[in-house]
């Protein structure tokens, strides 16, 4: 590959990456969903209590969040687990689920699926999004020039 753009925790030997910025969770529910409060927030009972929808390739109902809530002696219900996460605003727009969602992504989806954003109640950690390329290829000219263009926009 020339250029990859994810999360690389570690970069694979070789390779070199360059962050792009950095990413964090939203929560997004539909519109008018019962349990937001006056001024667009959900308590971490209310977010526990709801079903989630939950973004997994795998199929694996565990993620980040769970992990989070076990610190806190809590557990979700995933109640259905997505494949992609362009999925998953418009599975929580037509249900009372919540779903977690990188906050890019929710804020070009937002307006088109019907569902509204509120931060969520417990502390998540962010991430970076990287581009990552070959030692060897990373300095040439075109990709020097893509990887750049990227960053740019």
């Amino acid at each position: 590959f020339d250029l990859a753009i994810g999360n690389f925790p570690a970069a694979p030997k070789r390779h070199v990456s360059r962050t792009l910025y950095q990413e964090r969770f939203v929560g997004i529910v539909r519109r008018s969903h019962p349990k937001l409060d006056r001024r667009g927030r959900m308590s971490l009972s209310a977010f526990v209590a709801t079903p989630h929808a939950l973004v997994s390739l795998r199929g694996d109902p565990h993620g980040l969040v769970d992990e989070a809530l076990a610190q806190r002696g809590l557990k979700r219900r995933v109640a259905l687990t997505v494949a992609h996460f362009l999925a998953l605003p418009f599975v929580v727009a037509a249900s009372d689920m919540v779903g977690l969602l990188a906050q890019r992504a929710a804020l070009r989806l937002s307006e088109s699926a019907g569902v509204t954003m509120f931060k969520p109640p417990l502390d998540l950690p962010s991430w970076d999004v990287q581009i990552l390329a070959h030692e060897q290829r990373a300095e040439e000219p075109t990709i020097a020039w893509l990887a750049n263009a990227i960053s740019a926009a």
